[in-house]
């Protein structure tokens, strides 16, 4: 699964908005993966996984909180 540009551009806001976090993305060979500068606590990655739920996506975090994939 991926999210649309759009979806991308608001979860990058509300992200910095709310908790101060700058979200990166990247693009590879049709699949996204995202990155934070640092890694980040639960609220943070409960507030991604729920968006992306809203979404019909599920977000795979990296053992140490820092990137994501979508599934």
């Amino acid at each position: 699964m991926i999210l649309t540009i759009e979806n991308i551009l608001e979860l990058k806001k509300e992200l910095n908005e709310r908790f101060g976090i700058y979200l990166h993305m990247h693009d590879a060979c049709g699949a996204q993966y995202f990155s934070f500068d640092s890694a980040v606590d639960d609220d943070v990655a409960d507030y991604v996984s729920n968006y992306a739920s809203k979404h019909k996506c599920t977000v795979i975090f990296s053992d140490k909180k820092d990137s994501f994939t979508l599934k």
